[in-house]
């Protein structure tokens, strides 16, 4: 038997991940456990198993991974929780920086992105408040588990030798208890300080649309996730200093998209660049996908339109400004990037 399982980094997952293995042990007992994000470590773990049943997780695989599993017609479970509370789980337990833990959140819920939608996966969401019964029998039903009740009582004691779980409990309490880096359901973000919400929630709108199944054709990405040239721990919040030599003046967001080709829209305000300059634009994601230059005008708004594919959503997106020349004088102002679906790629000006 095959169980393959999926969750971002979170304390639900982990306390999901814990009660199945506790499951697995007691009615299955024979099982190899193995995490393997990469096609080759999976096949790898495959080729090396020693037991009748396999029990796989990972909760960042890259494309290839989930490929091989939804070719195979394999049921899949993901467990999830919302992603305010995934991303401040990540900045308490890893002691991340908050767009760290934004980006990690990002890259875990939309590597896994193709499963939501996926009519042999079941998802278990954190908000559903499930008992350890329901839980139980909801994944022995999806995955063919023999379930006892004598295998449910057996379970509930390894969980807890004192003897408190109760079959009907809700999961929630004992994962507060057992979980430090764990908060009540919607206090994930409530450490952080309040003007930082706004940016991390348009991040993460997008991955609520794609943990119900549904396809998101727009995302914006905050200026805010860009790295200002030369000052990696700070986040871009003001207007460019374009004085100093030719330079990378920003990159980042290190954010991800599902597969598919995308655009992206940057606009930009220049102002005092009577010199004259010219800026060169480049997309990475691994690799470089493309690049252009364009003149900086005088003063007035620019936009630069990058239209680019996206094949393993796993690998973190990179746009590149570099000032291509030394600037005596000018600023330059970088708005928020609107990306959505596209055709084919390339560069484009907007004047």
């Amino acid at each position: 038997m095959l169980i393959t399982t999926f969750g971002p980094p979170s304390a639900f997952t982990q306390w999901s991940m814990y009660l199945m293995r506790i499951m697995t042990d007691v009615t299955l007992r024979d099982v190899d456990y193995f995490a393997a994000p990469t096609i080759e470590e999976l096949r790898n773990a495959w080729a090396s198993r020693t037991r009748q049943h396999v029990f796989y997780f990972s909760d960042c695989p890259e494309w290839a991974v989930v490929d091989v599993f939804q070719r195979a017609g394999a049921p899949a479970l993901v467990v999830c929780e919302d992603a305010a509370d995934i991303t401040g789980f990540i900045v308490r337990e890893r002691s991340m920086t908050w767009p760290w833990a934004v980006r990690l959140t990002d890259q875990c819920l939309t590597a896994i992105a193709d499963l939501f939608d996926d009519k042999r996966t079941l998802v278990i969401h954190r908000s559903q408040r499930l008992s350890f019964e329901t839980f139980f029998r909801a994944i022995a039903d999806h995955f063919s588990i023999p379930l006892t009740n004598s295998d449910l009582v057996e379970i509930l004691s390894r969980i807890d030798a004192d003897h408190s779980l109760d079959p009907s409990m809700s999961m929630e309490t004992p994962l507060l208890s057992k979980w430090p880096h764990a908060r009540r359901e919607g206090y994930g973000l409530a450490d952080l300080a309040t003007s930082r919400r706004p940016i991390i929630e348009a991040i993460h709108a997008p991955l609520r649309e794609i943990v119900r199944g549904r396809t998101v054709a727009r995302h914006l990405w905050p200026r805010e996730l860009f790295i200002p040239g030369g000052r990696p721990e700070e986040v871009l919040d003001k207007p460019i200093d374009l004085v100093g030599p030719a330079r990378c003046i920003v990159y980042g967001p290190y954010l991800h998209l599902p597969r598919g080709t995308w655009r992206a829209q940057m606009n930009f305000t220049v102002d005092g660049n009577v010199s004259g300059n010219q800026i060169e634009i480049d997309v990475f994601q691994n690799e470089q996908t493309d690049r252009n230059t364009f003149p900086l005008p005088t003063a007035g708004r620019f936009a630069a339109l990058a239209t680019f594919t996206v094949h393993d959503p796993r690998d973190a997106i990179q746009i590149r400004l570099m000032l291509k020349e030394g600037a005596i004088e000018g600023v330059l102002d970088i708005d928020d990037v609107v990306v959505e679906r596209a055709g084919e790629t390339g560069f484009t000006a907007v004047s």
